[in-house]
């Protein structure tokens, strides 16, 4: 079969001494001598790329497994992975003391195979003739039957579900498959050694921990065989598929024409074509479109000088897939420019590659697979370590974490994987490493703001209720810590979502920007102040320029920097590089320049030295299109001066709260994209470090703990056709040295 090479990268590793270096390598904790070691036995031998790619799998797939603390009665182990809200709860996963003595990957997998040790002796494996299956909402259908609480699944039959209801396959050992509403999928063949489904639409979320090359689900499109994988797969009413894989890989297939779509990529299949070429989520469009046209649409030599100029060195996967798409010349660019970013390795010839030799292609995939999990192997590597810990009830993207006076750290709102807004909130202890429920919110709200105040309540002001036309909430709330609940207090004068809040030095709030309700003109000018004592908000000055997904930092003087930001998305440039400067004193704002860069959707973080580091974000300019900038700068309030300083490794944007000034003086940036980097003020340059953080994570929280660790919690790391949003209800704990 088509994708029986590419199960060469999941053979029994016997090399033990060199094994237990396997689990430090994905972790990127290994010397520069040991790191070269290692490299080169992966690139000789087969059977520890094998062990690396379960190890790293494991890492991978266990921040998607959601343990209970118990076996909920009446109810199979394999519980649902997310839901949207009302439905069946989430179960947490219990605090694991592997975790202390274990390297993390390999504590990871222990975790993996504990868990499925623990579901298998509660769950059966799927017969020869059915598989289980549980209602999760609304009323799914087997043939004509509306399903009970469970039912099964047999060889022939179909399950359907309408607009409002779900459900859930357990596989026993094998893993589960989530069906989403207006989905219709058969099950053709369910024994141990091939479960086979067929999906003629909607939508399955699939976490498959069975070994390679049993797992199949077949679309008018093509087929999706499972390496190992963690992925969400639809079809639409014209037969057309998309697979986007969260973990491990997915071999697409049909008809001999295949394509690899590793962890972080997604692929398109239309019927009588077959796959597309894979791409990683954070593309750019124009490569994305250039592709589909090559694929789909008889697209020539245009099409792929889009391509090979749009492609970086992230794009490796996409263009050895593309070699197999092209011939002649056109084959030779697509090589040349995918030996710009990743040469082939030892012995892998030109001529061998351009003739589509099977081993050397496989030996170029090995390669750049290595260079993708661990890309930053020549660099400075990030102090300090990171490590999973409980998992929030629900998962959420466009939350607010906030600190409280006695350690803990209060979890509100933000959207599900759904696009539905929370009203939901949590309390994550760091004692135990567990979330606990907060109660519920008066209103479901994201992209709003949560204050700590100096009375130890939290102000949760504004916000968004939907995701769909950005309706935007005038209300706010205080949550109390003493008596774990939300009450009502005074309104905003203006309904706005994503905006700023910031605790000024008097215990006020100050209140900027955000989009409003109407749609004309969405974007705020205004801003307005919250007194405590008198739990009311009024006006206050008003903005130079209307913004939203700006940044606003308290000085050590007691003046905000606002900075950056959309001023219009309708316009050309749609992002400000302008900044200006909030006094409390006069309750007015002024002009504080202009950024060397444009910005919106970026993190700016005060320092020690009174300097605030602003970096990242999103930038449209007329000419150049949309870019993320990997630059940083300093704001100097002595000068009233903006300066580079050194840039971040990676481009980052949809950072939100996901920066955090460490207790040592350095920064923490743990959002925006995968893995993290640390900011030194010292020598004014960025490191980095992958840890289990090697998915994409946008709009998360990290939060300074009393005890100097940073938590680290939820966000998302794509948006599907559908606005399926893949967000996240893991937390990581981010150790400094």
């Amino acid at each position: 079969m088509p994708y029986r090479r590419l199960r060469e990268f999941f053979d029994l590793c016997l090399n033990w001494r060199l094994r237990r270096l396997i689990t430090p390598y994905i972790d990127a904790e290994l010397d520069a001598v040991s790191r070269a070691r290692v490299q080169a036995h992966l690139e000789g031998c087969a059977h520890c790329r094998e062990e690396y790619a379960r190890l790293l799998f494991a890492s991978r797939i266990a921040s998607h497994l959601l343990l209970p603390d118990e076996p909920p009665a009446g109810m199979p182990a394999w519980s649902l992975a997310k839901q949207p809200a009302g439905d069946l709860p989430r179960q947490r996963s219990p605090r694991h003391a592997a975790f202390k003595v274990l390297p993390l990957a390999a504590a990871l997998l222990v975790i993996v195979a504990g868990a499925l040790v623990w579901y298998g002796a509660r769950t059966s494996t799927p017969s020869d003739e059915s598989w289980e299956v549980i209602r999760l909402s609304g009323a799914p259908v087997i043939g004509s039957d509306r399903m009970g609480k469970t039912a099964r699944l047999n060889v022939g039959e179909w399950i359907e579900t309408d607009d409002k209801s779900r459900a859930m396959l357990g596989l026993g050992l094998m893993g589960q498959v989530e069906i989403d509403p207006n989905t219709r999928i058969g099950l053709v063949k369910a024994r141990s050694s091939e479960l086979r489904l067929t999906m003629t639409r909607g939508r399955v979320s699939a976490m498959i921990t069975a070994r390679p090359g049993i797992f199949f689900v077949e679309t008018p499109s093509g087929m999706a065989a499972d390496l190992g994988c963690a992925y969400t797969l639809e079809v639409d009413d014209s037969g057309q598929t998309f697979v986007y894989v969260t973990a491990g890989a997915v071999a697409l297939t049909h008809d001999g024409r295949e394509s690899m779509v590793p962890a972080g990529a997604a692929c398109r299949a239309r019927p009588g074509t077959g796959p597309g070429t894979p791409y990683l989520m954070g593309a750019s469009k124009p490569l994305q479109d250039a592709l589909a046209e090559l694929d789909f649409e008889g697209g020539g030599a245009k099409a792929l000088r889009t391509v090979l100029t749009e492609a970086n060195a992230s794009d490796a996967i996409t263009l050895w897939n593309l070699l197999k798409r092209v011939e002649g010349a056109d084959r030779g660019r697509v090589y040349d420019r995918l030996a710009q970013f990743v040469p082939p390795p030892e012995g892998a010839t030109r001529d061998a590659l351009l003739r589509l030799d099977s081993l050397m292609l496989d030996r170029w995939l090995q390669a750049l697979e290595q260079k993708r999990v661990n890309p930053f192997s020549d660099l400075p590597l990030a102090p300090g370590s990171i490590r999973m810990t409980g998992n929030m009830e629900v998962d959420r993207a466009w939350h607010r974490a906030t600190l409280l006076p006695d350690g803990r750290v209060l979890v509100t709102g933000g959207l599900d994987s759904y696009g539905n807004a929370l009203a939901r909130a949590e309390l994550y202890d760091p004692a135990t490493g567990q979330f606990t429920r907060a109660g519920d919110m008066n209103a479901a709200r994201a992209v709003h703001t949560a204050t700590l105040l100096p009375n130890g309540k939290v102000l949760i002001a504004a916000g968004l209720y939907s995701n769909k036309n950005e309706e935007s909430l005038a209300t706010a709330e205080l949550y109390d810590p003493e008596t774990n609940s939300f009450t009502p207090t005074g309104d905003l004068n203006n309904a706005r979502g994503g905006q700023e809040a910031t605790l000024l030095p008097d215990g006020r709030v100050l209140i900027t920007g955000g989009v409003g309700p109407d749609r004309d003109v969405p974007m705020l000018p205004s801003a307005e102040i919250y007194d405590p004592a008198t739990e009311t908000f009024t006006p206050t000055g008003s903005l130079n320029e209307p913004r939203v997904d700006h940044t606003a930092t308290l000085l050590g003087d007691g003046r905000v920097l606002i900075a950056g930001g959309f001023g219009s998305r309708g316009s050309d440039t749609g992002v400000t590089s302008g900044a200006e400067l909030y006094d409390p004193a006069k309750g007015a704002f002024a002009s504080a320049g202009e950024m060397i860069f444009h910005r919106a959707k970026h993190s700016a973080v005060l320092l020690a030295d009174g300097k605030v580091l602003i970096s990242g974000g999103i930038a449209y300019k007329e000419t150049a299109g949309r870019k993320r900038p990997t630059t940083a700068e300093l704001y100097d309030p002595s000068t009233g001066a903006f300066v580079r300083t050194g840039d971040m490794i990676l481009d980052r944007f949809k950072v939100g709260s996901a920066a955090a000034l460490l207790k040592n003086g350095k920064v923490l940036i743990a959002g925006g994209s995968w893995g993290f980097e640390v900011y030194d003020p010292s020598s004014g340059s960025f490191s980095m470090k992958t840890g289990s953080l090697n998915l994409t994570r946008y709009y998360s929280t990290a939060t300074l703990l009393p005890n100097g660790e940073v938590v680290i919690i939820g966000g998302y790391s794509g948006i599907t056709p559908g606005d399926f949003f893949h967000a996240s209800a893991g937390a990581w704990i981010y150790q400094p040295e």
